[in-house]
């Protein structure tokens, strides 16, 4: 059995997660064999408490959420772009993501994790892509909609997909705008928003923009599959 550690999000006093993180990861890890032990994470930001989970833990898995604070890529919200900020989840996810770039931890960021995945490694993100940056819609419209867009692929993450070109969900208004020296951009829209990078020397860093845990298809398969195998694979 591996253990996959997930981020929380912040609600009143509680720290907590939406279920269909743990069920795509027992799924995928029954139907490729592998017994898969998720734990949440409290964002109690503690170095010392984190060190000892990026240490113990298998891997890690960055979930959804809300925006990050700009102040944390040197920039800030003066415009309002930037919509809700916990800065409990801040502090614990850039800890988390510096302390398991350290010990080589396979990573796997969704949606805000990858954001906060490329922050904490040196990165910084577009607050806000349909005013600064991006030419198609990538948030739905209201509860009903669902918007799904191609995204093209390259690189390491074609190889995991086995496609150059798949469709996506796509629930987000911010995106990566620089990623950090020694990573790679595995993945965008047509308008350019980047939606997966990787870093280059880490055995497995690796985020995606859209969210393979809902409505999970084909794609979301190949990927939960491929970063279970790897954590399986490194376990100590």
């Amino acid at each position: 059995m591996i253990s996959i550690a997930m981020t929380a999000s912040r609600n009143g006093s509680a720290d907590t997660l939406q279920i269909r993180y743990w069920e795509a990861l027992v799924r995928f890890g029954n139907a490729c064999g592998i017994e898969v032990a998720p734990f949440t994470l409290p964002l109690y930001a503690d170095e010392t408490y984190i060190g000892w989970c990026a240490e113990h833990f298998d891997g890690f898995l960055f979930t959804g959420g809300v925006d990050l604070d700009p102040v944390l890529y040197g920039e800030t919200n003066d415009a309002g772009l930037t919509k809700d900020i916990t800065p409990a989840r801040d502090t614990f996810e850039m800890l988390l993501g510096r302390a398991v770039i350290r010990t080589g931890k396979p990573t796997l960021g969704i949606c805000r994790g990858i954001q906060s995945m490329n922050v904490a490694a040196g990165g910084s993100l577009w607050q806000d892509i349909h005013s600064q940056c991006c030419l198609q819609e990538h948030s739905p419209h209201d509860e009903n909609d669902k918007p799904r867009h191609t995204v093209y692929v390259n690189g390491r993450l074609a190889d995991i997909l086995g496609a150059s070109v798949v469709e996506t969900n796509s629930y987000h208004h911010q995106s990566l705008k620089e990623v950090p020296t020694g990573a790679d951009i595995l993945a965008h829209a047509h308008d350019g928003v980047v939606e997966a990078f990787a870093l280059r020397d880490h055995p497995y860093y690796l985020g995606v923009q859209w969210h393979p845990e809902l409505d999970p298809d084909g794609v979301s398969e190949k990927l939960f599959t491929d970063f279970i195998r790897t954590v399986k694979a490194l376990q100590k």
